[in-house]
Formats: C-alpha cells, sequence, structure tokens
C-alpha cells in the first residue's frame, strides 16, 4: 500500500501498550505503539507474531487516561534494527471505541506530525 492510497493519517504516538494472541490465550506481553490510525497501528513485540493472526490489544488512552482493549488482525511484520515490528489492522470495533481511537489520534495528530508508514 502507498502512501497515496492510505485512508488514514497515521500519528505517532510514544505508548506503552500490551497485547496477547488470542490463538494461546496466553498472558498479556508488553508492546511500545510506534504509530496509531483510525484503523490500525504498528508496534514492537519481543515475540513472533504471525501475518493474518488475530490480537487482543490493551491501550491507555492518553485523551482520557482509561484503558481501551481492541481485537486486531497483523497485516505486516518486519525486523526493524533488530526489533520485531508489525503492523496491525483494528477489527470489529464497536461505536464506542471508535470513537475513543478517533479522539485519540485526532489529539496526537495536534501533538504530532503525521506520518506516512505502510503497516
Amino acid at each position: 500500500m502507498t502512501a497515496e492510497a492510505r485512508k488514514f493519517e497515521r500519528a505517532p504516538i510514544p505508548l506503552d501498550a500490551q497485547y496477547r494472541r488470542l490463538s494461546e490465550i496466553g498472558p498479556w506481553q508488553p508492546t511500545r505503539v510506534i504509530d496509531v490510525s483510525a484503523m490500525g497501528m504498528r508496534c514492537q513485540v519481543q515475540e513472533q507474531v504471525e501475518v493474518e493472526e488475530t490480537i487482543q490489544l490493551k491501550l491507555q488512552l492518553p485523551t482520557t487516561q482509561e484503558s481501551l482493549e481492541v481485537s486486531g488482525v497483523v497485516r505486516r511484520q518486519q525486523t526493524e534494527g533488530g526489533a520485531m515490528t508489525i503492523g496491525v489492522e483494528f477489527i470489529d470495533l464497536t461505536p464506542g471505541q471508535q470513537a475513543a481511537i478517533d479522539a485519540m489520534v485526532q489529539f496526537l495528530g495536534k501533538r504530532y506530525p503525521p506520518t506516512s508508514f505502510t503497516p
């Protein structure tokens, strides 16, 4: 996907979060969010996560200080500087979850310049 094809700008966000693989329903693992958009995010993970794998994410919203749990499908993975990064597309968002993500992206977009990275 090219930057021209991207429907939503990504806001860079230095945010700690957690994820877990739904295939194992294991413990929450730490992750570092690199950027986020209305439809997905890119983050660093410490273990191999397969493309097309469904994961659950827990984000601490900077706009409300509440946590938000969402599901997503890994659409891309790559190694950058020795760290594994994954691009995740959010799935099955409720209207409330989408509104919270939209508010976060809008808030962060005002504080940080958008990026055109394509996961």
